[in-house]
C-alpha cells in the first residue's frame, strides 16, 4: 500500500508539473478587447458611479486554468463609460434576463469577520453574469471575429509578468480549430485596445493586480450564455448586442448574414 501511495503521489506531481508549465492570460497590452462579466450588483454600482467602477477580467471559462500564475492586468477602468453608457448596459442586462434568469448560489463571504466557531457569513451571489467585451468604437465587426485577441506581441507582453517565453500559452477563449490562425492573420491589421498602464520600475515586473485604464472611445459587445464559438462560425441564429452611450443594437444571424435591430 505504501508503494502504491508513493506511485500515486509521483504521478500527481508529474501531472501538476505538466499543467503548471503555462500561465493564465488576463488583459495583455496588445489585446483587441477587454472581457468581463457583470452581475446585477455590478450594473447598479456602474450606474451609481461609472467613473470609479473597475471591471474584473473574465475568460468566460474559455480555457482550462493552469497552476503557474497569471500574465496581464486583472482589472480595468473604461473612461468612455458614462451615465448614459451605464444605463444602456443596464438595459441590455434586462433584455438578457428575460430569457436567462439570474442564478444565485450561497457562498461564504470571506470579506466578513468569522464568528466564534470560525464560520463566515454566507451571502447569495449571482453566478451567471452578463458577458461583456469592450472594444475600440471603430472595431469592424463585419470584418473581424469576436473574442480573438489579435495580439502579435502576446509573448513579449506575457514575459513582462515574470514568465519565461518558452512556457507561455496563448489562452484562447474561443473554442474553434481556426481561431488561432484567424487571430494571427488579423493581428497585423487590428490595433490593440488603447489603454494606459501603471508604471513599472526598471528591474521589476508588472503586477496582475494592477488596473489598466482604457482611454479610447469604446463599444461593448454583450451576450448571455452563448458560447463565443457560435459567433465565430454561426450554425443557428445566435445574437448579441452592441452597446454604447447612444443606444443598444441587437445583431442576429439570419440567412447567412447579421441583421441589426435597434432596441
Amino acid at each position: 500500500m505504501k508503494t502504491k501511495s508513493i506511485l500515486y503521489a509521483c504521478l500527481l506531481l508529474v501531472v501538476l508539473m505538466q499543467t503548471s508549465l503555462a500561465n493564465n492570460n488576463l488583459f495583455l497590452p496588445g489585446d483587441a478587447f477587454f472581457p468581463a462579466k457583470l452581475t446585477l450588483k455590478d450594473i447598479d454600482s456602474l450606474k451609481t458611479n461609472p467613473d470609479q467602477f473597475r471591471l474584473s477580467y473574465s475568460s468566460f471559462d474559455g480555457y482550462s486554468p493552469s497552476f503557474c500564475g497569471y500574465a496581464g492586468y486583472g482589472w480595468a477602468k473604461v473612461d468612455s463609460v458614462d451615465a448614459k453608457f451605464a444605463a444602456n448596459l443596464a438595459k441590455a442586462y434586462g433584455m438578457i434576463r428575460k430569457t436567462e434568469p439570474r442564478l444565485l448560489e450561497k457562498k461564504d463571504d470571506f470579506n466578513s469577520e468569522p464568528d466564534e466557531d470560525g464560520e463566515y457569513k454566507t451571502v447569495m451571489k449571482e453566478t451567471n453574469g452578463m458577458c461583456v467585451m469592450f472594444y475600440d468604437a471603430g472595431f469592424d465587426l463585419a470584418k473581424y471575429k469576436l473574442g480573438l485577441r489579435y495580439n502579435e506581441d502576446w509573448v513579449s507582453d506575457a514575459v513582462k509578468f515574470r514568465h519565461r517565453p518558452e512556457r507561455v500559452r496563448l489562452c484562447c477563449i474561443v473554442d474553434h480549430p481556426q481561431s488561432v490562425e484567424t487571430s494571427w492573420r488579423g493581428a497585423f491589421s487590428v490595433p490593440p485596445l488603447t489603454a494606459t498602464f501603471p508604471e513599472v520600475k526598471k528591474g521589476e515586473f508588472a503586477s496582475t493586480r494592477s488596473t489598466a485604464t482604457i482611454v479610447v472611445k469604446t463599444k461593448a459587445i454583450v451576450f448571455g450564455s452563448t458560447k463565443l464559438s457560435e459567433y465565430f462560425s454561426p450554425k443557428g441564429n445566435p445574437s448579441y448586442m452592441i452597446v454604447d452611450a447612444h443606444g443598444v443594437t441587437r445583431m442576429t444571424y439570419k440567412a447567412s448574414k447579421w441583421i441589426a435591430e435597434d432596441l
